[in-house]
Formats: structure tokens, sequence, C-alpha cells
């Protein structure tokens, strides 16, 4: 083993694990290659970092950061020609046009991008997926019937009306994404592209899905929802069911312990229409077994904030299929078919481009943020990277909508953060029974960038418990303590728990049970010698708060700077909040964290913006 994969593996850059990997794809060749080795090393140590793939070309010493942040001494990487070069001659490396009928454990493309084998496969489904139907063209749409149910879904406004524009793109395409803020109605949107969809075939099946049990459970509640106020015969609306939302491994028939999943290209779906909600959430793995278990001419719709965090597995799949931080119009003849059939203007393109374009609309106006309110200019001002103008928002609020705070030094956290817990969780501690406790404990939540570390979600955990233990609100001791939040952390479909749902201890009649949002008035009980993998939920990292929203949030950052501060994690953290967020961080931390995006190497933007698609 070299100095350089010694160095970086003693700075934790590579695991165990990638190390045994290395060793084992040097291993295969006649005569072990150093180069090699590190390159499958650090391949399978950036899929661990959340990359589908190690871009050799952009590869620099600069990048192999330790967990102080700063750069790895005595690193020498091999020089990158020959380092290509050496690669493409090994038997354990294929390229992208070899790789699927002579399979070997590394895939390097053309770009200089190197694979492990299932990530450049998941990436080869997922484009072709997209690419069999993005342009593909669908065939019989009534456009009479189209146009008269958009006036009567959509009633008439001022300006462009995107949720209009999505509904024709969602209805005359096969692919379509529709990304939007918090409140922007991308549920709401949906529900009424459903109708249309009726209103042309009333035998088309359709399903919702969510990645996590928690964002399926809100998904159901805003199908719900926008059901109640649509125009539309009742038996098209009885056919939009909230009993017809899965989560993604559900709807996949994913069983408990097996890797395989039920339906998949030999045995697709059966359902014509799949809407797939918080897609920022779904990395490149699922969302490419989704797709190519699609029927041949099924249709997929996407929901999701493309400017949120992306999946804590690999890849940025809502982002690189949106070309997040680029704004592409409709080509000149599609923008001229949506304006005929909404009756109204949208801005075109050029006419020759990524016909990608036509797929996707971006809404912009959110119904839970006025324009002009802070939260909503300060998530403005954060997605846009403008660092300056987002310290001046959040340290010049003139209202507690938006509150600025240095992050307390670590002796002084516990009195800094105590009247705020008190405050917070008062109204869920008060609450006499389990219902009124889950509702109340929406209110307030800390959201925390780290999950380890003083200011983690674990410590605060722990501290958020003492300091209502010592204001006699909560038990100290004990792991089932009467009115203990907890959140579940991996699926369990026997008790059809899933990651993210979030439960009340409750301890009544001498038997303490965990209850669960159920039918209104029926909270479920389950026995806390069931409960499948949990954690306490005062406090959440940013990552799980993901599919939820509160009325007040309080955004603990970090006293120093790391590789998880981004824009994308300061964006989904504000804006988790309704009316109020209190955020806690050092200005350089948060200037840095502004300042950055995450970047995670793929070849899936290039294909599908760079002329492929």
């Amino acid at each position: 083993m070299n100095s350089t994969i010694q160095n970086l593996h003693a700075a934790e850059i590579l695991s165990d694990l990638d190390l045994h990997f290395g060793e084992l794809i040097a291993g295969f060749g006649e005569h072990p290659d150093e180069h090699i080795q590190l390159a499958a090393a650090l391949a399978s140590s950036w899929r661990r970092r959340g990359h589908v793939c190690l871009d050799l070309a952009d590869l620099q010493e600069t990048m192999l950061l330790g967990p102080d942040g700063l750069p790895v001494a005595d690193i020498t990487l091999p020089e990158r020609e020959d380092w290509v070069n050496g690669l493409r001659a090994a038997d354990v490396v294929r390229d992208d046009q070899a790789a699927e009928t002579c399979k070997a454990p590394l895939v390097l493309d053309s770009r200089g991008r190197l694979y492990l084998f299932r990530y450049w496969r998941f990436q080869k489904w997922l484009i072709e997926g997209i690419a069999q139907r993005v342009d593909a063209p669908v065939e019989g749409i009534d456009e009479a019937r189209l146009s008269e149910g958009l006036d009567r879904l959509f009633p008439a406004r001022p300006g462009i009306d995107w949720q209009r524009a999505a509904a024709v793109m969602s209805v005359l395409k096969r692919f379509s994404v529709i990304s939007g803020g918090p409140g922007t109605g991308k549920t709401y949107t949906a529900a009424r592209i459903l109708v249309l969809l009726l209103e042309q075939d009333p035998k088309i099946r359709i399903a919702f899905a969510a990645p996590t049990g928690k964002a399926k459970s809100r998904l159901q509640e805003s199908i719900k929802a926008a059901k109640a106020d649509i125009d539309c015969d009742a038996a098209v609306k009885e056919r939009i069911r909230d009993d017809q939302t899965f989560t993604v491994h559900r709807l996949l028939g994913g069983r408990p312990g097996m890797s395989q999943y039920r339906y998949n290209a030999e045995n697709p779906l059966p359902y014509d229409v799949v809407i797939l909600d918080e897609t920022s959430m779904v990395d490149i793995a699922l969302m490419a077994r989704l797709i190519r278990a699609l029927p041949p001419d099924g249709r997929l719709i996407l929901l999701g904030d493309r400017d949120q965090l992306a999946s804590v597995e690999a890849g940025t799949v809502l982002g690189d299929i949106c070309d997040a931080g680029n704004e592409h119009p409709f080509s000149s003849a599609f923008a001229a078919k949506v304006g005929e059939l909404a009756g109204m203007q949208v801005p075109a393109g050029e006419e020759h481009g990524p016909v990608m374009r036509d797929s996707i609309v971006v809404l912009r106006e959110s119904r839970r943020f006025h324009q002009d309110s802070q939260i909503n200019r300060l998530a403005l001002a954060v997605n846009a990277g403008d660092a300056e103008r987002a310290i001046t928002i959040v340290k010049g609020g003139s209202t507690d909508e938006l509150i600025w705070d240095e992050i307390p030094r670590i002796g002084a956290r516990h009195d800094t953060l105590a009247p705020y817990v008190k405050e917070g969780y008062a109204a869920y501690l008060a609450a006499q029974t389990v219902e009124d406790a889950l509702k109340a404990f929406t209110r307030f939540r800390i959201l925390c960038a780290h999950r380890v570390g003083p200011y983690g979600s674990e410590a605060l955990n722990e501290m958020v418990r003492d300091i209502l233990a010592a204001s006699g609100r909560v038990l100290r001791h004990g792991e089932w303590y009467h009115k203990r939040p907890v959140i579940v952390t991996e699926n369990d479909y026997n008790l059809q728990l899933f990651n993210g749902d979030i439960g009340m201890t409750w301890e009544e009649a001498g038997q303490t049970r965990v209850y669960f949002p159920g039918e209104p008035g029926r909270p479920r009980p389950v026995r806390t010698t069931g409960m499948p993998t949990h954690e306490t939920a005062y406090a959440l990292t940013i990552h799980k708060s993901q599919g939820s929203e509160f009325e007040r949030v309080l955004v603990m950052l970090s006293n120093r700077e790391s590789r998880v501060m981004t824009r994308e994690l300061v964006y989904t953290g504000i804006t988790r909040a309704q009316s109020h967020v209190h955020i806690w961080a050092t200005e350089p931390v948060f200037r840095q964290a502004v300042a950055t995006s995450i970047q995670r190497a793929s070849g899936l933007r290039d294909a599908l913006w760079g002329g492929g698609v």
C-alpha cells in the first residue's frame, strides 16, 4: 500500500471497506497496480459521499479533505492521462460502450468518469427511461376537452399561470417535472392534472408515491385537501384515491431483507400514471428502478423542489434532471402549443435545443410565504448563493418572523437553549390527549446541520430532555418516558411504519405505547417492545426534516465550517417553517454555507442537457 493510500485511510477519506475494495480490484490483475487500487478505493469512497462516480478529470489533491476540512498532507495523485490510460487497459475496467455485454467491476466513460458497475447501470437505466418518454408523442388527446378542463380547474388570473402550463405539459408528455418551493401548489396542480387525464381516459390507472412514510402521509393529506374543491364529475373525483398512495419501496414491491423488487422491466407496474412527490429525496438507484418498472406507455410525473437537499444516498437526481441553477424556457414550438391550449402566452426559447426543456415547469408563486416575507426573501437569496444579501436579510429582521443569533459557546448551550425549549414545547407537553400532543408537537422543532458533535441532533436531544426534566415536564430516567417523541429511522412493512414517521410515547392505565397519526380521532398504538429502529425527535437533522413543515423552527448550524454546510442545507432548513425561523450560526459559517452548492459527480446532467436527450 503506497503512502497516498495510507494517508487517505488515516485521514478517514478511505474507510476500511474502501481500502479492502481497492485491494480486491487491484488483485484481480496478474500484477497488482497501485494506481488501479487507488482509483477503485476512491470510487468506493465517492459513492459513500453521495457521488454517482469519481470524476478523474476534475479530481485534485485539494478536493481530498479530512474531517477537519483541510487538505490531507503528503498526497500525490497519478498524472491524469497516465492514470486514465492505465485504467482503460485494465481487465477490471470497461468503457461505457462494452460494459453491459462484458461486465467488469468498474466502468470508465469517455469523459474520464469512473463508476462502480452497479451505479453506472443505474444511471444508464435512468437516462434510457427518460429518453424513451421525454419526446414520445401522446396520441389521441382531445384538445377541446383539455382546454375546457383547464378553464374549469384553473381559474383565470393575470399574468402567466405556471400551474396551468404545468398541467398542459403533463397531459401532452409521458415524462414531466413540476418543481417549486414550499407552498407553490405542486400537489394542488397534480390533482387537477389527474382530473384532466381521467377526462381524457376514464380507465387510466393511477398511483401516488413518496420516498418516506412521512412524505407519503403528507401526500395523502394534500390529495384529500386538493380533491375537496375540484370542479369535476363525481365519478372522476372518485378515481383519485388517496389509498393508492405508497412509499416508493412499497410501490415497487420491496420486501424486508430482499434486495430485489417485485416490479421491474420484466414485470411492470400495474399503473398508467405514477406521480412521485418529494423527488429531491430520491437517490439514483431508486429512481432508476422506478422508471424501469413503468409500463412502456406509462407516464411519470415528478414533483419536488430542485433547490432542496438531495438524497443522503448517491446522486442529485432532481437537480440534474432540472439542470438546477439554469433556466430553460420551452422551445418556441412547444410554447406555442401550451399557449394555444392554455389561452396565455408563455416565454419561449430557441427552436433547437435539449428536448428536456419541454418537460419541466418551475412554479414560482408561494402560497405559504408572501413574496415580501422575510423568510421568502432569505430563501431566494440563499438559492442565489448571495451570501451578502442573505446576511443583510437575516440580521436585519424587524419582526420575530426571522431572528439571528450567534451560536452559543459549547459550555453555554444548555442555559441559552432552555427558554426556547420550554416555550417551543409547552403546547405539546400541556396536551391532555395523545392526539392533541401529536398535533401540538408540529408547532416547533430544532433542526441541526449535523447528527453528531456538540451542535448535532444527538447531543441536543439529550440536552432538551435534561431541560424539560429539570423543569418537571418529563421524566429524567428510563427510555420510554411519558410524552417522549420519537422518529422512526427504518421501514417496518409489517407495522406499516416508515423512515421519517413521528410518534408520541403515551402512558395510560399502566400501559405505555407509542402512538402514530392515523384516522381522525384514532392514533395508531405500537408496543414499545415492537418498535423499529428509532430516535428521540426533539431535534432532527435537516436531512430528516425533509417532507415536513412546522410553525416555528430553530435552525442550529455549527461553530465551524464543514463539508455538509451548503446552500441547499440552509434553504431546506429555513423553508421547513411556516411562520418563524430562528437561526443560530456564526457569520463565517453561514457565509460559507450560502456560497457553497452541493457538487456531486455523475453523468446524468450531461446526458440529459449536453445533447444526449
